[in-house]
């Protein structure tokens, strides 16, 4: 297993949120263009949803015509291809935000990193396992979600035994969300087998989930918000600060807190720390 030891140029940081502070100060052009990085894997993805969003929508379309439970088919049908379309393309997206975090912990351990080889070629390469297997696993779940959302409401299932079983699903897709997190940064820092990674990942992510959730909440909510609320405006000042700074600083925030982690709960009982503090 590798463990982080101190670079040659001795900026090992005081502790995480110093060095987060400091990728901020002092590398925050690298920050937007790794943000634009990010955004180029994601642009796919987000161009599938801004067409069946549109086309869901009726924009172009008279459906007029179509009665209730037509409309509820017709939004299930749909919301089904769009799942099922959806899943390589997140994976493409989080194959490029694991990348990031690749090139992310290079910045918080001080490590000499190169900037455009390190994201393309070094951090695909460290962390495409993960970040491939996880990211299709969180694409199936959001199938099933849609299923369950539009499938059910379609066949007219009881609104609570809907609502119920959406939050359980929810609560499942953001547990993997973690695991990803937790499995692509570990893949960044040891040399690990996949089995075991994938097993430190989820005790971290259930273990912890109450945790876990705040950061999820604080750096996830401007999406969330993005999808809740459709104004054309809103979703294209949302897409500008994604492209240009957001997926980056998402990026930044849950590779260094999986970091703080990973020191916390492992390198300080192999009796190895990159600081003298917990984070």
């Amino acid at each position: 297993m590798k463990l982080p030891v101190e670079n040659d140029v001795g900026c090992v940081p005081h502790s995480f949120k110093a060095a987060l502070l400091d990728v901020f100060k002092t590398k925050f052009v690298n920050l937007m263009v790794l943000s634009i990085f990010v955004f180029l894997f994601f642009i796919p993805l987000i161009c599938s949803d801004i067409f069946f969003n549109s086309y869901i929508g009726g924009v172009g379309q008279d459906l007029s015509q179509l009665t209730e439970t037509q409309r509820a088919f017709r939004d299930f049908y749909l919301r089904i291809y769009q799942g099922a379309i959806d899943i390589p393309l997140l994976m493409l997206g989080c194959l490029g935000f694991g990348s990031s975090m690749f090139v992310f912990k290079k910045y918080i351990y001080g490590e000499k990193a190169y900037l455009v080889s390190d994201f393309f070629k070094n951090g695909i390469k460290a962390t495409y396992k993960a970040s491939l297997v996880w990211s299709f696993i969180l694409g199936l779940i959001s199938l099933l979600i849609s299923f369950n959302v539009y499938g059910l409401t379609a066949y007219e299932f009881p609104k609570l035994y809907i609502v119920i079983t959406s939050i359980i699903e929810g609560l499942v897709f953001i547990l993997v969300f973690f695991i990803y997190f937790f499995s692509v940064c570990s893949e960044t820092i040891y040399d690990l087998p996949f089995g075991n990674a994938t097993k430190n990942s989820l005790l971290f992510s259930g273990i912890l989930y109450g945790k876990n959730l705040l950061v999820f909440i604080s750096t996830f909510a401007w999406i969330v918000c993005y999808y809740l609320f459709t104004n054309i405006f809103f979703q294209g000042f949302s897409l500008l600060v994604f492209f240009f700074i957001g997926a980056g600083v998402l990026s930044l925030v849950w590779t260094t807190y999986c970091l703080y982690i990973f020191n916390k709960y492992i390198n300080r009982i192999k009796g190895v720390t990159i600081n003298n503090r917990d984070y």
